[in-house]
């Protein structure tokens, strides 16, 4: 295991983890890659070596070093490492698995214990012995210790006074992310979960795999790298590609079967098929239902509520939630009324253009032939021609609508 780690530290220092250009960095290493019995098995003692890495990108290389100093100190006492990279990323991993755990017994994560595969458990520390390793031999999956990682940095705490003498201001949001995005000059411009290369090689293995016939996607991988949210919807696609085999064989078929001369709108079969898809559409909403349950039931969600991020560039009075009591911001409903009122004021003369022009446009083509329509202009209505008016008004309106 040793020379193993050395080597990895070795490939680490050749490559860099510097962020692709898309934005996405990639950590390379054979240290997070949790196989650590002999000759690749997976042990049966769970790895307590945190994989999970986030990528802070700073606003400006030339920020206040006074600045990244206090945030970074921040950071670092809520259990976390930070290396900073090119001048201009941070790299933050936690210190220890503890760090994960303890936020994890805080959101009260249901996992699955050894030795049943149906009965779940809150997790908690003191249950960590007895719980089921989610993915090889480690407690989380690579997606929940990305979650896990997050709460701990909105978590971290900072001190507007202090930011003031630094001649940064934040707001009232809460979260460290959401409130540096948000400051005003802005610290960090933007935050994301690097790639472990070790799950993202397993997943492009099973995608590649998945375009046999036989072989559906690899749902188990993806929930373990991308979380539930996205497998729900990879789950949902492979649903629908079997389902629609069905009606896309007998539209197929129909229009072979159709008389000689006759189209596809007046095919004698027609009604009959449409009767079959009112009863495949539903039958197909049943049967996914059934299984969005067992996914629900199998991957522990069925008790989950979605979770909706504050964007960073929302503002708003802090005032306690009418429900859990808890402060969180409000923008005045009587300003985001005036504001309905202002857009649909401003719209209603750019409407008005765009008809305008559209009636000239049907004059032109020679579409408004009666005379006592409201719109007929007989000055226009004499210089009708078909395509090239057409389209010149066409493009008129589009760039008047947009």
């Amino acid at each position: 295991r040793r020379r193993v780690l050395m080597a990895s530290r070795r490939k680490v220092r050749g490559r860099g983890l510097a962020p692709t250009p898309v934005g996405a960095a990639v950590e390379t290493g054979a240290s997070a890659s949790g196989r650590d019995g002999p000759e690749g098995q997976p042990s049966s003692k769970a790895n307590l070596v945190p994989r999970a890495r986030y990528c802070l990108q700073l606003a400006s290389k030339d920020s206040a070093k006074a600045i990244l100093e206090y945030a970074v100190g921040q950071m670092v006492d809520r259990g976390l490492n930070v290396k900073l990279m090119d001048a201009k990323y941070l790299i933050v991993s936690p210190k220890e698995m503890e760090v994960l755990t303890l936020e994890a017994e805080n959101h009260k994560y249901l996992k699955a214990l050894k030795n049943s595969d149906e009965e779940v458990v809150v997790f908690s520390r003191a249950v960590l012995d007895q719980v089921k390793p989610s993915d090889g031999n480690h407690v989380f999956t690579q997606a929940e210790e990305m979650k896990l990682l997050y709460h701990v940095l909105q978590s971290v705490t900072i001190d507007p006074k202090v930011l003031e003498k630094l001649k940064v201001c934040v707001g009232e949001e809460n979260g460290f992310l959401t409130r540096l995005k948000s400051s005003n000059p802005p610290v960090l411009e933007d935050a994301f979960p690097m790639h472990e290369s070790t799950g993202l090689k397993e997943l492009a293995r099973g995608l590649k795999m998945s375009f046999l016939p036989t072989n559906g996607l690899p749902l188990k991988e993806i929930r373990k790298y991308f979380g539930e949210d996205v497998t729900f919807y990879f789950s949902w696609m492979q649903f629908y590609a079997k389902w629609i085999w069905c009606p896309a064989l007998c539209g197929l078929l129909m229009w072979l079967l159709r008389p000689s001369g006759v189209t596809v709108d007046n095919d004698p079969y027609l009604p009959f098929y449409s009767i079959f898809m009112a009863v495949w559409g539903v039958l197909f909403l049943i049967f996914w239902q059934r299984q969005s349950a067992v996914n629900s039931y199998n991957w522990n969600t069925h008790s989950h509520s979605a979770v909706e991020l504050e964007r960073p560039e929302f503002h708003g009075v802090l005032s306690p939630d009418p429900v859990t009591r808890k402060p969180r911001l409000y923008y005045p409903s009587w300003k985001r009324r005036l504001w309905y009122v202002f857009s649909f004021t401003a719209m209603l003369p750019l409407l008005f253009v765009g008809v305008c022009v559209m009636a000239l446009s049907l004059n032109l083509n020679g579409y408004i032939k009666d005379k006592n329509s409201p719109i007929y202009v007989a000055s226009l209505s004499k210089y009708a021609a078909p395509v090239i008016m057409f389209t010149v008004f066409e493009l008129l309106t589009l760039c008047m609508l947009f």
